[in-house]
């Protein structure tokens, strides 16, 4: 299993989600901070990055006006 579809599972067991969204989340995340996908999944799954801090950054993103 890649490290993305890992990430995609921790996304999805923390926050409730539905797995097909879990990656829209992470590539949203990835965009706003500059960073490589496979960087940010590596650190979701290791624990250096907390599932939370995601989530919530997308959550942020979606209620911004113009999203």
């Amino acid at each position: 299993m890649s490290i993305i579809e890992q990430a995609k599972g921790v996304l999805a067991q923390a926050g409730g989600l539905p797995i097909d969204e879990t990656f829209a989340v992470l590539r949203a995340y990835c965009r706003a901070h500059q960073a490589r996908l496979t960087d940010i999944a590596r650190r979701v799954v290791t624990g250096a990055l907390e599932p939370a801090n995601v989530l919530h950054a997308d959550a942020a993103l979606r209620s911004q006006p113009g999203s």
